[in-house]
């Protein structure tokens, strides 16, 4: 009898599981229309992106920025300058990269290769957005491995994107300058040696769809690999525009009632 208790409480638990997917599957379904915050609209080009930098989209939520540059000072010298040209390590740039044009960019020159030093871009959202979609731009290596991309990519809190496959893309293409890293200590994305893209071509990037999951934070922590020269030449990737959907009124309703049902399963438990 306890067993077949069980299997009941199991399988209302299952079908409580199923209804909140399908919602928010719907959800994202029914949108009124989409979102977008287009870079070059917020930052003029070479600006520096300061942490505590706030951009408001026109459905009222609101991102923060949060940057963090990280050196563990090997041979007792801060190992990490700005790219030359660049004002800081986090900048808005109009030129392509990813053969896109308006990006937040992340660059460094990384004067003694450790992969513990990093520049960390933290985007968070004042509500959870639904549908959001971006691309990590121009992830790869060089010739000679003068440098090597490193990228470990989370969200909401600590959830490596590498755990759901059916979050990210890499570039179907014959020869991607991207792939899954190999490296011990962390997991995440690495430029594949001695593949460079140019800064029209996308066989670098990293295509970002979440779809129904709800993101509140998203973390990129982008390094050099210990795959590259001793003094790495500078390195840089990009974000591009950002996209999330903006559900219709009556999503809301249905969202609500499917709490109900949810509430009411529970009781009857």
């Amino acid at each position: 009898m306890e067993g077949r208790v069980s299997a009941v409480g199991s399988a209302a638990r299952a079908i409580r599981g199923c209804i909140a997917v399908a919602l928010l599957t719907a959800l994202v379904a029914s949108s009124a229309g989409a979102v977008s915050i287009t870079w070059e609209d917020e930052f003029a080009d070479e600006a520096v992106i300061a942490s505590g930098t706030q951009v408001t989209a026109s459905d009222g939520v609101v991102v923060t920025f949060a940057t963090t540059v990280f050196s563990d000072s090997d041979g007792g010298t801060f190992d990490l300058i700005p790219q030359a040209g660049n004002a800081d390590f986090v900048t808005a740039e109009s030129s392509p990269l990813g053969n896109h044009s308006g990006l937040v960019q992340l660059a460094f020159d990384n004067q003694n290769d450790d992969p513990a030093d990093y520049v960390e871009l933290t985007l968070t959202f004042s509500m959870p957005v639904y549908g959001l979609a971006f691309t990590v731009l121009d992830v790869d290596s060089s010739t000679g491995t003068t440098w090597d991309d490193g990228l470990l990519f989370t969200f909401n809190g600590g959830t490596n994107i590498r755990s759901d496959p059916s979050l990210y893309t890499l570039p179907a293409v014959p020869a991607p300058t991207i792939e899954l890293d190999n490296e011990p200590g962390y997991t995440g994305f690495e430029g594949v040696n001695n593949r460079t893209a140019t800064d029209t071509q996308t066989t670098g990037n990293l295509a970002v769809d979440f779809g129904a999951t709800g993101v509140t934070e998203i973390t990129l922590r982008y390094f050099s690999t210990d795959d590259a020269q001793s003094n790495p030449a500078s390195q840089r990737i990009g974000v591009s525009d950002l996209y999330w959907v903006v559900p219709e009124p009556s999503s809301g309703s249905s969202l609500a009632l499917g709490l109900v049902l949810l509430a009411a399963a529970r009781r009857r438990r």
